[in-house]
């Protein structure tokens, strides 16, 4: 399903560092006021815009929307891991459009499964990039 017009905004956040650990750093957004998360939660391939201060383009990435009940939490986290990208953007502004759903939130049995699947599922997110560059060039 494709959603290219719906366009959030948002401010960069510290997280909990975990998917940095993980070898997946995200950025953790937090939604300018008054808009709120309206998708389903799970997994999208994102489009997005870093417009802050330091930092300034335009990246394609991984964007995970849910309140992860692998970890036991309960609050919802939009956090995006962006693809070709290493930088300190806390407290950066982003501008972001989720293309298209990969998956629904699932709760896995280990850490180490949700890893295996966070790797698929960014080789899935990275083919449909791929072709999108493709059909745009033509």
């Amino acid at each position: 399903m494709s959603m290219e017009k719906d366009l959030y905004t948002g401010t960069i956040v510290h997280g909990q560092q975990q998917g940095r650990q993980w070898g997946f750093p995200t950025a953790n957004v937090c939604l300018l006021p008054p808009q709120t998360w309206h998708h389903p939660t799970g997994v999208y391939a994102v489009r997005l815009q870093l417009t802050g201060k330091k930092y300034h383009g335009n990246y394609t990435g991984m964007l995970y929307a849910g309140t992860r009940p692998t970890l036991h939490l309960k609050q919802l986290s939009i956090e995006i891991h962006i693809f070709n990208f290493v930088g300190n953007i806390y407290e950066e502004k982003i501008l972001f459009i989720p293309c298209l759903k990969i998956r629904e939130e699932h709760t896995f049995d280990s850490v180490t499964r949700l890893i295996d699947q966070i790797r698929e599922d960014e080789k899935k997110i990275r083919e449909y990039f791929d072709t999108q560059l493709i059909i745009d060039k033509w």
